[in-house]
This record gives structure tokens, sequence and C-alpha cells, in this order.
């Protein structure tokens, strides 16, 4: 996703670590209980990344969850990943030489 001076990015890094920490009741608050099941049905323990249109940041609707094949899915997955490892890297840098 590209920065707009108007915009705020997304922080799918803190979203993603809180995800992975929380009980699936809070999972499914967070997201919606349709829109856990949906992906829950089709993969064990789902992730932040599972339910996040890479483009807008947003939650997908239940109905694009459900229509969305394995590899659209997987393609998805891997772009949020790379975003979250970018993220993960500036947190990293800015915690060794400060912002600047």
């Amino acid at each position: 996703m590209r920065a707009n001076k108007d915009k705020l990015l997304p922080d799918h890094l803190t979203y993603s670590e809180w995800f992975d920490s929380a009980s699936e009741q809070r999972r499914r608050l967070a997201v919606g209980t349709r829109r856990y099941s949906a992906i829950a049905d089709i993969v064990d323990n789902p992730s932040w990344e599972h339910f996040v249109n890479p483009e807008t940041g947003e939650l997908l609707t239940v109905d694009e969850l459900t229509k969305e094949n394995a590899r659209q899915r997987n393609a998805r997955l891997a772009t949020l990943r790379g975003e979250i490892a970018d993220q993960a890297k500036a947190v990293e840098k800015v915690a060794v030489f400060g912002v600047g």
C-alpha cells in the first residue's frame, strides 16, 4: 500500500501480533463471527492476514472471503505478510537508530 498525505496506513504488524495472542472469542469480536467462521471453515487457526484487503487495509466481506480461491488467498496473504515484514524491519530500524 502506498502512503498518502491524507490517509493513515493500517498497522498490520500490531494488528497481527494482537490477533495471534488473542483468544478465539476476541478474534471473532475483532473481525465478526460470520467472517471468522467463513475462514475457519477453510483453514485452521486463521491469522489477521486472512481477513484483510492489502490494497485498502480494510476487512474483506464474508462474500469476498468465500468467493476467493486458494491461489488468490495465498497471493493476498503473501502480500500482507510482506507488508508486515517491512513494518517489522522499520520498527527495528527506529529502535536501533532512532527517528530521523
